[in-house]
């Protein structure tokens, strides 16, 4: 009987494109065709049996998945846990001032907020940058329902600092041999489109390929070298902004979140706060 094994519910801006890539190729790894799958959230009602059937049937392994967006909804965790109460949970938390810059800069550079709008009026037009880094308050369901053995909770900076010993862990944690092999670079860099109306049509396009199942043309589109570059120009750090633009206010409503985690986690993040 087909069962998935483990779940990365995100949350994004986390190196989550690079840990699938890296799963996608582990021989011990079956993952389905794409990430986001946003089964137990968009897609929750069509059925276990749909949700079974995006995995490859030629493959034998663990089955998981990664989607992003499940970390943000409050029902994903209920619908995990009646589905299979022994799956393994995955998540990689950045720090939020970081997780919000990110957020912020990819945001205008996609086009989906306007290249000139300041931070305070992103911030207030989309309270959800703050929000999403309420880690406390969105971990909890996991921290309730699952024994420490079955989740795996890290920082963004085990990752980037020494990905050698993270993947080892996390081997370790889902039960499989070590990763033979990594990617070698960053598997989803940003870039800022050349018009700004593409990411409309990109994303109108992309929700459309989603709604027919059109899965290998989203990937192909989304990985093809040829593609982005029509479609993005090349990175400028320029264009970056990560000078320090919170308010005394959000330092505040901040690091109380941060402050929130620590206790949750039984873990010193005094590195986060400013």
């Amino acid at each position: 009987m087909k069962i998935v094994n483990f779940i990365h519910i995100g949350p994004g801006r986390s190196g989550t494109t690079y840990i699938y890539e890296a799963l996608k190729h582990h021989n011990d790894i079956v993952l389905p065709i794409i990430k986001d799958l946003n089964f137990f959230n968009e897609n929750y009602k069509k059925g276990i049996d749909w949700y079974h059937s995006k995995f490859d049937d030629v493959k034998s392994g663990k089955y998981g998945e990664l989607s992003n967006k499940y970390f943000y909804n409050n029902k994903v965790a209920e619908r995990i846990y009646n589905y299979n109460h022994d799956i393994k949970i995955i998540t990689v938390l950045r720090n939020p001032y970081e997780f919000i810059l990110s957020a912020y800069n990819y945001r205008k550079k996609s086009g989906e907020l306007p290249p000139e709008i300041s931070f305070i009026e992103a911030v207030s037009q989309q309270p959800d940058l703050l929000k999403n880094c309420e880690y406390e308050r969105l971990l909890n369901p996991y921290i309730n329902k699952w024994e420490s053995d079955k989740l795996f909770i890290r920082l963004f900076e085990d990752f980037k600092n020494d990905q050698a010993n993270f993947f080892d862990d996390l081997a370790k944690f889902l039960s499989i041999e070590k990763f033979s092999q990594l990617p070698e670079k960053k598997v989803n860099p940003s870039g800022k489109l050349r018009f700004g109306f593409l990411w409309k049509v990109a994303n109108w396009s992309a929700n459309k390929l989603r709604e027919l199942e059109f899965y290998r043309i989203m990937n192909f589109a989304k990985h093809n070298s040829f593609i982005r570059k029509i479609v993005y120009k090349d990175k400028n750090r320029e264009d970056d902004i990560t000078e320090n633009i919170f308010s005394n206010e959000l330092i505040a409503q901040i690091n109380s979140e941060i402050e929130k985690l620590e206790k949750l986690l039984n873990k010193d993040l005094g590195d986060w706060k400013k």
